[in-house]
């Protein structure tokens, strides 16, 4: 805003649009000039009042928490940074994961810096399900993956889906083997009949378990929040029924998560932090 006094009081005003720039603090000028006797206009006042940027409140809540959980990820800030826009993004962009309580939106942040999963739906780490005014964080088949990876005896571990016309066989005991030819014809989900893992240890020893469809339906229905639009049940069910043989082979290799991840139908609070 400009304002203009001139020598018999009268007031001009000249409006200035001013863009917002929400990434940047905004400075805004206001010059007040007085018309001297040459009829010449003088500055006499210049105020700058600085307009700081809009802060992100989930960011922030994640931030002020950053001496606590550093330890978690080595003293890593790079990666605290990460996760945090991560999961910033996540709860900005879903209006039902925003309305969830607060208590429990930092639960899920201390999880995925305990595990060192990245929250983007895209990545299939983890999933961040909304679940009446909580937030379920569920281990998706990369971060599996990834957590088994961790462990300095794991050479190796993958997971395949067993279709309807696929030839498959397979064998405990003494020399657990497996012996899998899918078919050529393109499948569906419907047609899935078992899914299985195989984790390879450094000592050549390999651990496999064998899911058939009725124990994948069991782990789906167990999960509370199966039946909702969005969840990964619903949205991305292969790569779920991927995780069942996987996490129950994580269990045995005695990964140190907490038991509800371990077990999806196992009712738990969140305790307070």
């Amino acid at each position: 805003m400009s304002t203009v006094m001139t020598n018999d009081s009268h007031l001009v005003s000249e409006q200035h649009n001013i863009a917002s720039f929400p990434q940047e603090d905004l400075a805004v000028s206001s010059n007040v000039s007085i018309l001297n006797a040459s009829g010449e206009l003088t500055e006499q006042e210049k105020v700058v009042e600085t307009v700081p940027k809009p802060k992100d409140g989930i960011y922030e809540l994640c931030n002020a928490r950053k001496d606590k959980l550093l330890p978690f990820l080595n003293n890593n800030t790079l990666l605290f940074e990460k996760l945090a826009r991560s999961f910033a993004w996540e709860i900005n962009t879903n209006d039902k994961l925003r309305i969830c309580s607060q208590l429990s939106i930092i639960n899920a942040f201390y999880k995925c810096c305990e595990y060192g999963l990245d929250p983007a739906a895209s990545l299939g780490q983890a999933w961040l399900i909304p679940y009446k005014s909580t937030i379920d964080l569920q281990i998706g088949y990369r971060g599996w993956l990834k957590l088994l990876f961790s462990n300095p005896l794991v050479s190796n571990v993958y997971s395949y889906g067993v279709y309807k016309d696929d030839f498959f066989e397979y064998e405990l005991g003494m020399n657990p083997n497996i012996k899998h030819v899918p078919s050529k014809e393109k499948q569906h989900k419907d047609n899935l009949v078992a899914t299985y893992g195989v984790v390879k240890l450094k000592s050549g020893e390999a651990q496999i378990k064998v899911c058939f469809r009725d124990e994948i339906n069991e782990s789906m229905e167990s999960s509370r929040s199966s039946h909702k639009p969005d969840s990964p049940w619903v949205t991305h069910f292969e790569a779920m029924a991927l995780v069942v043989p996987i996490r129950k082979l994580g269990k045995n290799l005695g990964l140190p998560l907490r038991v509800e991840d371990f077990d999806e139908g196992l009712n738990h609070e969140i305790k307070n932090i």
